[in-house]
């Protein structure tokens, strides 16, 4: 349920989360901004103890992931996998006016692609979304899996069980709606049990399930791709990547998927050295 908050309200909660966050031995040091706070709040509904613990999760993965729990994931760490296509933000809205994270399950395979680049774009992607976005921040995000051609090959539990993980605990964000469309029945009979004990109560209550003929209760055809009943087209995520660089300031260097070897290289985190070499820079400078 969401809750509305006045200005006044509102911050007294991050007062009073930014009291709990000084207290909290794993996160005390890290400075945290209020826009974090907020964003947190709004994620829980606005409710402190539960924003903290969100904090405490999200802190600790970037720690874990990037070596510093100030960090946070940049184009350069998720340049490859994004070029895949599997996550899109296409720009588009819901019937509610809230941002859309487009997920291609079908182009995943878990043997060909290690689990960690999936959950790296997934939290990038979602940083993309919730950091200047206030509908986002406020009101959450609806995400919409296009599950045509799905099967088992595009499954692990590895991967699920992170990417729920990610969902329900380690990210502060409002999760509207997960939409399942044309989900097969080896998922909705088989792996949906098999899930459901990975995530959150609140997370599992928020999946749908929609076809091609109830599709459009939730989106305008114009919100949609044309294979889904829609007028949009694919974004095209080489010039997705190509704008992202220059919103982070960072230049750009072009990479062929087909020269990426996913098993045996180091992931994007480590691949580019001069775009780690120039943030190194950046941070002696500050």
């Amino acid at each position: 349920m969401e809750r509305s908050e006045s200005a006044d309200e509102l911050n007294d909660k991050i007062c009073s989360l930014r009291c709990t966050v000084d207290a909290n031995e794993a996160l005390a040091h890290l400075s945290l901004p209020d826009a974090l706070l907020e964003r947190a709040l709004w994620a829980r509904n606005c409710v402190v103890a539960d924003a903290e613990a969100v904090l405490v999760a999200y802190c600790h993965w970037y720690l874990k992931t990037l070596g510093d729990a100030k960090a946070r994931m940049g184009i350069h760490n998720v340049h490859a996998f994004l070029l895949t296509g599997i996550l899109q933000i296409p720009g588009w809205q819901d019937a509610d006016g809230q941002p859309v994270l487009l997920v291609l399950p079908n182009r995943y395979c878990p043997a060909k692609i290690p689990e960690r680049h999936i959950v790296n774009a997934l939290m990038y992607m979602l940083e993309c979304l919730t950091t200047k976005d206030q509908r986002a921040k406020r009101h959450g995000i609806t995400i919409l899996c296009d599950m045509t051609g799905w099967g088992w090959e595009n499954f692990s539990m590895g991967s699920a069980s992170r990417i729920l993980q990610v969902l329900s605990y380690s990210f502060p964000v409002r999760i509207r709606k997960i939409v399942l469309m044309n989900a097969p029945e080896i998922f909705t009979q088989i792996v949906w049990t098999m899930i459901t004990p990975m995530m959150s109560l609140d997370l599992a209550e928020r999946f749908v399930f929609h076809t091609y003929d109830t599709i459009l209760e939730l989106f305008e055809e114009d919100q949609l791709l044309a294979e889904l009943g829609g007028t949009r087209e694919h974004v095209v995520m080489e010039t997705f990547v190509r704008g992202r660089y220059r919103s982070e300031g960072l230049p750009f260097s072009p990479i062929s998927l087909a020269t990426v070897n996913w098993q045996e290289d180091t992931d994007d985190i480590t691949r580019n050295n001069s775009i780690n070499s120039l943030l190194d820079k950046r941070k002696e400078a500050l």
